[in-house]
């Protein structure tokens, strides 16, 4: 069984980027993941049989706010690994981040990652 959870529009404000403007004060930054879980039973029981979307919202807030990111490259990796941590019942995890305010007429900028756990 695999059961998907999805955040869309997740809206922080962030100090990420390497312009002058962009040290000086926080952006927006607007996070969506989609995650594949597998439920350790189904139909689920209770919630510690799954995956809490709210817990991982919560846990991108928190690498967000842990410092300055020059690249968003480096926060989409760290928000990988803290979420590929703290979440084991993730199977695959599909990361995007933008900077809506950061371009004169363009809507937004950003990345994505798509990431899936190794079988062992």
């Amino acid at each position: 069984m695999i059961l998907k959870i999805h955040i869309e529009h997740q809206c922080l404000m962030a100090r990420v980027g390497i312009l002058p403007q962009e040290y000086a004060a926080p952006q927006r930054l607007i996070l969506d993941c989609q995650a594949e879980v597998s439920p350790a039973r189904w139909p689920l029981e209770a919630l510690e049989d799954s995956v809490s979307y709210a817990a991982v919202a919560e846990t991108m807030a928190e690498v967000v706010d842990e410092r300055h990111w020059p690249l968003l490259e480096e926060l989409i990796e760290a928000l990988r690994q803290r979420l590929a941590q703290d979440f084991p019942l993730l199977r695959t995890l599909e990361l995007r981040l933008l900077k809506p305010d950061i371009l004169e007429g363009v809507a937004s900028v950003g990345i994505s990652l798509q990431w899936q756990r190794e079988e062992t």
